[in-house]
């Protein structure tokens, strides 16, 4: 059973909006999302109150840009830039 203030997976709210596969693609978490969106069927089966919580959630904004800022976290850089 979900509780009122019981958070919910944050993949599975991400792969109930629209266009979720292209805010994912290419990101390093992308095989999390895709097993949510694989698991996302049966959980909402298995759920009414997170079925009815994760439509709400499907009309709301994601929270991940549509483009990924381009990190390095090479150790070399990282150890350069300290010692600066």
């Amino acid at each position: 059973m979900l509780n009122r203030n019981e958070h919910v997976c944050h993949y599975l709210s991400e792969a109930s909006k629209p266009h979720a596969e292209k805010r994912f693609k290419g990101r390093t978490d992308e095989p999390i999302y895709m097993i949510a969106v694989e698991a996302l069927p049966e959980m909402e089966q298995h759920s009414v109150p997170l079925k009815k919580r994760l439509e709400r959630s499907a009309k709301t904004a994601s929270r991940i840009p549509t483009e990924q800022l381009e990190l390095d976290f090479n150790e070399e850089d990282a150890n350069t830039q300290s010692t600066e």
